[in-house]
């Protein structure tokens, strides 16, 4: 089986639900990319004029991204979110694919963190898998219904859950995973 890389587990293309909703994005203060990875989220949104910050704790995959982003409004920090400390505010924070990744305790020191880093209006998109499908497989799992209370004095946007497409990361099994979804203004 190949090894899982940024590209089979998440593709190249920037995540649908920051593409539907690019036109909520207050350009006036810079977006903050969590886990940027090789920076799909990130390139797509400096390619259209927006100034990011993508954090990105493995060097390697920090080290394609500043490559990628030569040229355009964005930063690399090879950092990941438990060191970080912004100098400005974010009108937007993108946190997607990593709630899976963390434990209860971590998920919770990240959620504490966001509205001191977000800009008054600013907004949060967080993904996430349910345990719908695979109960137990991931640290970070949410349960149905879960994510649209995780922050606490944020106005929810959107919200969504669904069971995903079937699809391999890179060679390995077809599968599916239940995702949710969800936009918050704080």
């Amino acid at each position: 089986m190949a090894e899982a890389t940024p590209e089979t587990d998440f593709g190249p293309e920037p995540e649908a639900l920051l593409c539907d909703r690019v036109d909520w994005l207050d350009a006036s203060h810079p977006v903050l990319d969590l886990g940027c990875g090789v920076g799909r989220n990130l390139l797509f949104l400096a390619r259209r004029g927006f100034r990011c910050v993508g954090l990105e704790p493995d060097p390697v995959v920090a080290a394609d991204c500043e490559a990628a982003a030569r040229g355009l409004p964005a930063q690399v920090l090879r950092s990941g979110y438990q060191d970080f400390q912004p100098v400005e505010r974010f009108g937007t924070v993108l946190v997607f694919g990593l709630l899976p990744l963390l434990e209860p305790e971590q998920r919770h020191e990240l959620l504490t963190r966001l509205p001191s880093w977000t800009a008054a209006g600013g907004l949060v998109f967080l993904t996430g898998f349910t345990d719908v499908l695979d109960p137990g497989k991931w640290p970070g799992e949410l349960r149905p219904g879960e994510l649209r209370d995780l922050l606490p004095g944020g106005e929810l946007m959107l919200h969504e859950e669904e069971i995903g497409p079937l699809h391999r990361h890179g060679d390995g099994p077809a599968h599916r995973h239940a995702w949710a979804r969800a936009v918050f203004r704080l």
